[in-house]
């Protein structure tokens, strides 16, 4: 079964990639969600529910919870949930105090910042699927997408240097096609 003429991908085929990624990325998953080990993203994941519980739906506000604000003038939150005693999370090394993109979104803004950030993605997802591309360059556009997307599990890749330069490339390209497309007319 081939890709679709408009280059996307079809459900099922969105449900594989995401269980091949999951075997592939299994032992790491294990290395830093799981409750035994008390690694600092993982702590800042299941907290973050805590967080969400406690401030919903709005969450516990800026600068409060897996941001750099949050780890630069050491959150309350951090104090009482003991990551003083969490290595990269502690008062002194807070190196990994603002690591994560999901506990932050749902910390700092509960339920309803999580349903923008879902929708926002959703609509991004769909924006690259109608671009007016080929159909290899919307695939390799989905493919980026959904490593960025993998990424944010353990990495703030949204909101990180790298990725900002990607969405300014992405929003050039489309501005030269268009314009192209003008000129041709």
């Amino acid at each position: 079964n081939k890709l679709s003429k408009k280059g996307k991908l079809k459900i099922w085929q969105i449900l594989i990639i995401a269980v091949v990624s999951i075997l592939i990325g299994f032992s790491t998953i294990l290395y830093y969600f799981s409750t035994e080990r008390n690694t600092a993203r993982g702590a800042l994941l299941r907290y973050s529910v805590v967080v969400f519980k406690r401030y919903f739906p709005f969450g516990a506000g800026f600068a409060t919870y897996a941001s750099n604000m949050a780890a630069e003038y050491y959150s309350k939150l951090y104090d009482e949930f003991g990551f003083n005693y969490i290595f990269g999370l502690a008062k002194e090394n807070p190196v990994f105090a603002n690591d994560s993109f999901w506990p932050e979104i749902i910390g700092q803004f509960g339920f309803i910042g999580l349903v923008l950030a879902i929708i926002l993605l959703i609509l991004f997802y769909r924006n690259i699927i109608n671009l007016n591309s080929s159909k290899s360059e919307k695939l390799i556009l989905q493919w980026i997408f959904f490593v960025f997307l993998i990424g944010s599990t353990g990495t703030k890749t949204y909101i990180h240097f790298v990725t900002t330069g990607f969405y300014i490339i992405l929003a050039l390209y489309e501005n030269t096609k268009n314009k192209q497309k003008l000129l041709q007319i």
